[in-house]
């Protein structure tokens, strides 16, 4: 008996005709599909993609099923921590700035199109604020909430979590050329407890993140910031002070992030002991995870993520 053959097909391969080609690529945006194409086909996949007697369109579909579509260089999680009310027991209301640098690697261009969500929080009080895109060679892009608003583009879930739906922000506008940089920018405000957490994901590989905290109440509590996943990595910690005086914590982690893997940012009213040895804003890294412990989600559980 002759060995199995390892190479590609001898002689290039029969395609189908347009209506079929047109069944397969309409099956390439089900990500069920994708997934099962994916583990299946192997090597005829990427034979496929390459083959000059494939039709375009075809070609075009596979490549962008087989290649990611980008990476985020640089992510930042700016959030201020203010009181709602006048006092200590009240509330906290956290401002949020997601920060992406990124580069895409899609050859018919990037432009975020997927829906993203925040957390519901405390008595469901979320929303979207703000969203911008530039990129390295393009014009720049914003949207406030009211623009949003009146694109139909913001609304909320069964959950109460807020969702900002990024494929009813004009498509027709900034688009990111094939290995170009770009910027986006998200705000949204919550509404949470004194002791509460907050899971910071993408759904994209993350090479270096960084969560900066500052705001008035943010001197009371205490902070943790634990990465989930098999390894526990310490993130570097560090205290600044501001040019008008006031201070803020900045917890980085240059470890790559794999999409969805989270980092759980989780806070809690300090002592009264640790008031009177730390009067200033004060948090901790990985090492210390007992507040996070506490309030640490299942790993995979995502429905209050802080997503992209």
């Amino acid at each position: 008996m002759e060995p199995p053959a390892t190479g590609p097909p001898a002689g290039p391969p029969s395609y189908p005709n347009p209506k079929i080609t047109a069944f397969v690529l309409a099956l390439l945006v089900d990500p069920a599909a994708q997934h099962k194409f994916a583990t299946e086909w192997g090597r005829d996949l990427y034979w496929a993609i390459f083959s000059p007697t494939a039709p375009q369109e075809f070609r075009e579909a596979l490549q962008a099923l087989a290649a990611p579509v980008g990476y985020i260089s640089h992510c930042t999680y700016d959030i201020d921590f203010s009181d709602l009310g006048h006092q200590a027991d009240m509330s906290l209301q956290l401002y949020a700035k997601v920060k992406l640098s990124g580069l895409t690697l899609d050859r018919r261009g990037f432009r975020p199109f997927d829906k993203v969500s925040v957390p519901s929080g405390h008595a469901g009080c979320s929303r979207y604020c703000y969203w911008s895109l530039e990129g390295d060679d393009t014009g720049f892009e914003q949207y406030t909430e009211t623009d949003m608003e009146a694109l139909g583009a913001i609304s909320q879930d069964e959950g109460g979590r807020a969702v900002l739906d990024q494929s009813l922000l004009r498509p027709e506008r900034v688009r990111i050329p094939f290995q170009g940089g770009y910027k986006a920018e998200r705000h949204v405000k919550m509404t949470f407890a004194r002791w509460g957490y907050l899971p910071l994901a993408q759904d994209r590989i993350v090479l270096r993140q960084e969560v900066i905290i500052r705001g008035a109440a943010a001197t009371d509590l205490h902070f943790s910031l634990v990465r989930l996943g098999n390894e526990q990595t310490p993130d570097c910690l560090k205290k600044e002070t501001r040019p008008d005086g006031t201070i803020e914590l900045h917890f980085e982690n240059a470890k790559v992030a794999f999409p969805g893997q989270a980092n759980v940012l989780s806070w809690r009213p300090k002592t009264a002991a640790e008031s009177a040895e730390h009067p200033d804003i004060r948090g901790s890294t990985s090492h210390d995870t007992r507040s996070a412990t506490a309030v640490r989600p299942a790993v995979g559980d995502t429905a209050g993520r802080l997503s992209q």
